[in-house]
This record gives structure tokens, sequence and C-alpha cells, in this order.
């Protein structure tokens, strides 16, 4: 629970072996932080070492975020969320900020580099399904249009040539002449 530089790369060590606990780390970091920044303000007395410590923090983060963007565990919409202040569960909760009125947040400059990541990686995969759905429309439209033109064909065929390239067969009349064949061969090999 302490903020000392080696318990954060302890904690980012086990993030890495361990991915769930990756929200909560990242949640813890902005805590910490946002309690830094809180607490300068509130002295007005910020010093070289606070700022120092929160720069590390800061960049902690950030490599946490990068942590999470190569795992893929925790869903963009999650970490904004925990950036934002609020909370590391799973389902934003309203009831989180009622008794605090300044959410715990970072400066957006540290998510800039996962941000622009995500919104790139959404765009590359929304230009692909646009491009699928375009193929995919494509290929709906020359098989509507060949089921069209078979259609037309078979409706411009006059009935006298329908009759000629697919007669009809007469199945019992078929069957009843095989049967009758049969039984004219077992009468003549029984005589």
């Amino acid at each position: 629970k302490d903020g000392t530089e080696k318990a954060r790369r302890q904690m980012l060590a086990m993030c890495q072996s361990d991915p769930e606990i990756l929200a909560d780390v990242l949640g813890h970091f902005v805590a910490m932080v946002s309690g830094n920044l809180k607490s300068a303000k509130e002295d007005r007395d910020s010093d070289d070492e606070s700022d120092d410590e929160n720069d590390e923090i800061l960049y902690d983060i950030q490599e946490a975020l990068s942590l999470a963007r190569r795992q893929g565990v925790l869903p963009a919409v999650r970490i904004a969320r925990i950036l934002a202040g609020e909370g590391t569960s799973q389902f934003s909760s309203d009831d989180a900020f009622k008794d605090t009125p300044q959410h715990r947040t970072i400066p957006l400059s540290v998510a800039l580099d996962y941000v622009g990541a995500v919104l790139d990686e959404s765009r590359q995969e929304i230009s692909r399904l646009k491009s699928e759905v375009e193929e995919y429309n494509q290929l709906c439209n020359s098989m509507e249009a060949e089921v069209e033109s078979l259609l037309r064909a078979s409706q411009s065929i006059p009935t006298s040539q329908a009759e000629q390239v697919s007669p009809k067969i007469n199945i019992e009349e078929m069957y009843s002449k095989v049967r009758m064949a049969l039984d004219d061969d077992e009468k003549t090999e029984s005589k």
C-alpha cells in the first residue's frame, strides 16, 4: 500500500504475471497521484520532491497502460473509467461520486498514447468491417442479378420447348412395365 518506487515496481511486476490485478493497481496509482495533487493544491507549497514523485507515478501509470494494451484483458472503457477516477469495478457506479465532491482523475496527457493507440485500432477495425460489408453487398447484388436473369430466361422459353427439355415421366406406368417384364421372365424361366 505504500507508494515507494520499489512498491510500485513490484505492483507492475505482479500485473505482468497476473493480469487480473491490473485494474486494481491502475486504480491505486490514480488514487495516489490524485491524492498527491489534491494535497499539493491545499498546501500551495509544491516542492520539487513531491512533483518528482507525481511524475514517477504518472510514468508508472503510462507503463501500466502500455501493459494493459499488450495484455488486452481490460476493455478500453473500463480503463477510461479507472483513469477518470470512477473506481476499478467492471461497471461504473454513480453512488461512488456522492461522497466525493471532486473526482480522482489524472491529466489526459498521461493516457494520450494509450487512447491514441486504442482509437487507431478501432478505426482500422471499422475500416476492415466496412470493406467486408461492401464486399458482401456486392456479392449479394451480383447473386440477385443472376437470379433475376435466370428467372427471365426460364419465363422466355415457350411451353412446347419446356416440355421437350424436361419430358414428364410417368413413374407408375414405368413401374407396371417393369413388373410385367419381370413377371414374363419368371414365367419363361419356370417352364
